[in-house]
């Protein structure tokens, strides 16, 4: 399983993308493999700097160990750091 063991009791929310640490899953919109209530270490790639810039695009692994490069666009989520 590609969710973290962690409570939300554990993190700071915040609204910041380029601070935030985890992502928890609010809805899944699109049926993509994610667990609603899973929260996820959120990782970045660095291989395009001039489309992301220093912060990296942000993915998340799913269930099926998979990177999921548009999760924001498929869940709604909340960030913590």
């Amino acid at each position: 399983m590609s969710t973290v063991q962690l409570s939300t009791s554990d993190l700071k929310l915040t609204e910041d993308e380029n601070a935030a640490r985890y992502i928890e899953i609010l809805s899944n919109k699109f049926g993509s493999k994610l667990t609603i209530g899973g929260i996820y270490e959120i990782k970045r790639s660095y291989g395009s700097p001039q489309i992301y810039g220093d912060d990296g695009e942000m993915y998340i692994v799913d269930e099926d160990g998979k990177d999921a490069y548009g999760f924001q666009m498929l869940c709604d989520v909340n960030y913590y750091e």
